[in-house]
């Protein structure tokens, strides 16, 4: 069986610091996809199934006064509820958005650009993994009549689509039904 791993999004405008967390991230064996702006994470969690989205307060480094990725994260915790964990990330953000971002919205932490540290940053990862995502991704489902997941999802009916063989659908839906076998 291929090994499962933590999926993440990272929310980031600036392409160095996408480079930095995406190659620090996949170098612990999780799947990153990074995004510079609140639309385009809108619609890769429209799209996709993450753990963990990792979140920068200020999304237009060019204008002081930005707080895109705060109103962002009202949005995802309404419309996420507790299914995602979310790390927030600045190198701007004050101590009172700080402490709003805990209260409010159920962050699991918060990290600071001008005291990044490679491997403190995997570490406070890997505890988000073990701490507040409950999900045993060493989980070993074994199907009968050499079914795999991907075979079990297809005629199933989503929204009114039935789910076809080798369609995005099909492994978005095995990709999920998956992740939920594992949080049980």
């Amino acid at each position: 069986m291929e090994k499962r791993t933590g999926r993440i999004l990272v929310v980031e405008d600036r392409p160095r610091w996408q480079e930095v967390l995406s190659e620090n991230l996949q170098r612990d064996g999780f799947l990153v996809d990074t995004v510079s702006t609140s639309a385009q994470a809108r619609q890769c969690l429209q799209a996709n199934f993450y753990h963990l989205v990792i979140l920068d307060i200020r999304l237009d480094e060019t204008d002081q006064t930005n707080t895109e990725g705060m109103s962002l994260l009202d949005e995802l915790n309404a419309l996420l509820g507790t299914s995602v964990a979310i790390m927030m990330l600045s190198g701007y953000g004050t101590k009172e958005q700080m402490r709003e971002a805990f209260r409010n919205f159920k962050v699991t932490d918060f990290l600071e650009k001008q005291n990044f540290d490679n491997v403190k940053f995997r570490q406070q990862v890997q505890h988000v993994f073990a701490t507040e995502i409950p999900i045993n991704l060493d989980l070993n489902v074994y199907w009968h009549n050499g079914y795999r997941l991907k075979d079990v999802v297809v005629d199933l009916k989503v929204n009114q689509y039935r789910v076809e063989p080798d369609t995005p659908l099909q492994g978005q839906m095995a990709t999920e039904l998956d992740d939920l076998l594992c949080r049980l």
